[in-house]
């Protein structure tokens, strides 16, 4: 939940709606399951707002169904948890004794479609999927030891086709970007999602989509995905 400055009312309308329902189908708000985020507020208002509430007052930097909350453009910190869960992934095989062509595949079905879920939402930073990229080349090379060793071809090459002479690698920059520009097909195509239906009433309204200027309000994701529409 998220409350500013200003509405406390709104706070307390929540709050009764809350136990109405509860009342009406049993069914009671988990408070160890919910947080408050408030905004505007000054730290002593905002732990009020959590105590009336009966829940945990949290302040950003948090995530939410695994992707990091943030209204300005992620940064490597923030993308901390992709480059950690490709290496805890790895580290979990340590004693699985696999092939390099094993490494190959296990490299190209599992661990780089780990960052697909976070690039379907933000333009990810290029430090950090070449991060990820030379974490998961290293393991192709060295296996789960992740030794320095002298690679039999450029990280480049790899991502070349069989055919073309490499492995078939997805490159993760370039699917970060097509990923990226199916948000603004969504938009365009106005797909029948809660999602689209909001940005065209919010943001668009009545407007052409690919003449709509950039606001200088708006977020950095809304902004991402007006610069992108040319390229797209």
């Amino acid at each position: 939940m998220v409350f500013f400055k200003g509405e406390i009312s709104s706070l307390l309308v929540v709050q009764n709606t809350l136990q109405i329902f509860a009342k009406a189908t049993g069914l009671k708000i988990n408070s160890q399951k919910t947080t408050l985020i408030a905004g505007g507020l000054n730290d002593q208002d905002s732990q009020l707002f959590a105590d009336t509430m009966s829940i945990q007052l949290v302040k950003p930097p948090i995530q939410y169904l695994g992707l990091p909350l943030s209204s300005t453009t992620l940064s490597i910190k923030d993308c901390y948890p992709l480059v950690e869960g490709t290496t805890k992934r790895i580290q979990g095989w340590k004693n699985m004794f696999l092939s390099n062509a094993r490494r190959v595949e296990l490299v190209r079905s599992v661990l780089q479609s780990f960052h697909i879920y976070w690039a379907r939402s933000f333009i990810l930073p290029t430090t950090v999927l070449e991060q990820v990229s030379r974490i998961c080349i290293k393991y192709i090379w060295s296996g789960p030891q992740m030794e320095s060793k002298m690679h039999h071809a450029s990280r480049e090459t790899m991502f070349f086709s069989k055919k073309e002479g490499g492995l078939n690698l997805k490159d993760s920059v370039l699917w970060n970007k097509a990923t990226y520009y199916g948000l603004v097909f969504k938009v365009a195509s106005r797909d029948d999602s809660l999602w689209v239906k909001w940005v065209w009433a919010h943001h668009i309204q009545e407007r052409s989509f690919w003449s709509t200027k950039i606001p200088f309000d708006c977020s950095w994701v809304w902004r991402n995905i007006l610069q992108t529409r040319a390229i797209a």
